[in-house]
């Protein structure tokens, strides 16, 4: 069986809803005291109470700051983590959750990684936040972690360069991946923060697999709302192996296939994009011969049982096919992880399998894109750099909690 925390963003995500969700869900509040002490920031502690949105008992857990507010920068925030007595998994996971959060700023403002001045996530309260997120993470210890579609809300929020739309400009790219949605009321329901845990612990977003559910959390957030303000926390088993003892799993999918012979290669890209972000598994593109001989393209996408609908909406908006036909089938899927490795430029994640005790590894495209954009190197430097780090970490950090599941099929 393999240990899941699943992550119910139905209210969106904030790091102190993250904090108290892990508490509530059985997160050691001791190794989240002395956690928070490590840092050695004088007078900051966590305040832990119990209140009620809409009728549900939750969580709610502040880190307290009584001193000034300060401005830093990610080689100030880095420093400070990683001279604090905490365990390594927890100060590579802190570090990776800011650095992602830095590249994110950057692109926003065009400027350098490391130059960056945090405003709003440099305060104590966000290296509270996110530090302590990764502590009760690491105490909790699953092997997988995965989320459901994000609550982002809508208008406007006032930050330190001025008004900003929501989600916040460093939300919106921290969200790339991930499935994420207005809902019906107004505010900002997803912070940077959050968003920036959420991507550095999970990729991808889906509903809640089918899994022993032990112990259920609730991590409230600041506002009272029509909807509960609160974040989901189920822990729990997924079956790891199939009936005869393989290391894959079977799943029920869907296959959706159409034919179009009037749609330039630009829109039938396009089409794929948006398929991928509608939830599909997998999409492919094959040349086909038409009707009356015209050369044509047959697309194909696989979705789960639960996102067909989604994909159907987006193939008849995106496609100038008039039917799609759906064909119920199975795939056998390996388990698999996620470890975070360093390179010269930055922390990328790679997906991590075994098979008959030969070690796979993957690289993920997009943070390696990322990464290399900000660097301004080659993709191929990267992708060769992140595949030499991940056999390392690999060998030293196997057993290590944050190797966390991407959600992503």
């Amino acid at each position: 069986m393999t240990r899941c925390l699943y992550l119910d963003c139905h209210s969106g995500i904030a790091g102190d809803m993250v904090l108290g969700a892990l508490l509530d869900v059985g997160g050691d509040t001791q190794a989240l005291a002395s956690g928070i002490a490590a840092l050695g920031l004088a007078g900051v502690r966590v305040q832990i109470d119990r209140v009620f949105k809409c009728g549900i008992a939750c969580t709610r857990a502040v880190v307290a700051d009584p001193g000034p507010a300060v401005e830093r920068r990610l080689p100030d925030i880095a420093a400070l983590i990683r001279s604090a007595a905490l365990p390594m998994a927890v100060v590579q996971g802190a570090v990776a959750t800011f650095e992602a959060l830095a590249v994110a700023e950057a692109q926003v403002h065009g400027c350098d990684p490391g130059e960056v001045h945090f405003h709003e996530v440099g305060a104590v309260d966000a290296i509270g936040d996110i530090v302590g997120a990764w502590l009760l993470l690491h105490s909790l210890a699953p092997e997988v972690v995965r989320a459901s579609p994000v609550r982002t809300g809508f208008g406007y929020v006032r930050a330190a360069h001025g008004q900003m739309p929501v989600p916040a400009p460093a939300t919106a790219l921290l969200l790339r991946g991930l499935v994420s949605y207005a809902g019906p009321t107004a505010g900002e329901w997803t912070t940077p923060t959050g968003a920036a845990i959420l991507q550095t612990w999970t990729k991808g977003s889906e509903r809640q697999p089918p899994m022993v559910v032990e112990r259920v959390g609730w991590g409230a957030g600041t506002r009272d709302a029509p909807h509960p303000n609160a974040l989901r926390a189920v822990l729990g088993t997924l079956p790891s192996r199939d009936a005869a003892g393989e290391p894959w799993q079977f799943e029920a999918v869907n296959e959706l296939t159409c034919h179009v012979d009037d749609m330039s290669g630009v829109e039938v890209g396009f089409l794929r994009e948006r398929l991928v972000v509608a939830g599909a598994v997998d999409v492919w593109v094959t040349p086909t011969q038409g009707k009356k001989g015209r050369p044509s393209v047959q697309v194909s996408a696989l979705t789960g049982v639960d996102g067909t609908n989604e994909a159907l909406r987006t193939l008849f908006a995106h496609a100038s096919t008039l039917g799609v036909r759906v064909s119920p089938t199975t795939r056998a899927v390996l388990p698999r992880d996620v470890v975070r490795v360093q390179t010269p430029w930055g922390s990328v994640r790679a997906k991590r399998t075994v098979v008959d005790g030969l070690l796979r590894l993957r690289p993920e495209y997009e943070d390696c894109a990322m990464v290399a954009r900000a660097a301004r190197v080659t993709l191929r430097e990267v992708w060769q750099a992140t595949e030499q780090a991940a056999g390392a970490d690999v060998q030293t950090e196997s057993a290590a909690p944050d190797n966390l599941g991407t959600g992503e099929q």
